[in-house]
């Protein structure tokens, strides 16, 4: 009897600890899935579709606006708040202009129009948001080229 009791009691522990097993082994070859997370893309800004930094002004003119790539969909899809640009014209830096939105500003529009070749336009303290978060943006240079 004793032998009897011992044996069921082994054999439930054994199934048990099979049972167990077996569990965990068919959880380890389903693939786990996997939510993209905003912390997993690195956003930039740039110029319209200007993915080159050597611009002439008639190409920012043609697209006064910046916009944050890779572009993503909902709810990550983010758009340019705010920014700051600054001028660099023969070494010598001009205050920074500020703009609303992602637009240029006429100000921005009027000083590029001006610009000699070799001058340099730094966007900076970008802000950009979306539904999912708000961003602060790295700063983004571009030379102008005749």
């Amino acid at each position: 009897m004793e032998k009897l009791l011992f044996t069921l009691m082994l054999s439930s522990i054994l199934f048990v600890s099979f049972a167990q097993d077996n569990t965990t082994k068919s959880n380890i070859s389903q693939p786990a899935q996997q939510k993209i997370q905003m912390s997993d893309v690195s956003p930039q800004c740039q110029i319209g579709d200007l993915m080159e930094h050597k611009v002439t002004k008639v190409q920012i003119l043609e697209q006064p606006y910046l916009k944050v790539v890779p572009e993503m969909n909902e709810p990550f899809k983010m758009e340019v708040t705010s920014f700051r640009v600054v001028f660099v014209t023969r070494g010598l830096e001009d205050p920074p202009i500020l703009c609303q939105g992602n637009q240029l500003s006429e100000k921005v529009k009027e000083k590029i129009a001006k610009l000699p070749a070799g001058s340099l336009m730094f966007f900076e303290d970008i802000n950009a948001k979306s539904k999912a978060c708000i961003r602060k943006l790295d700063e983004v240079s571009y030379k102008i080229v005749e």
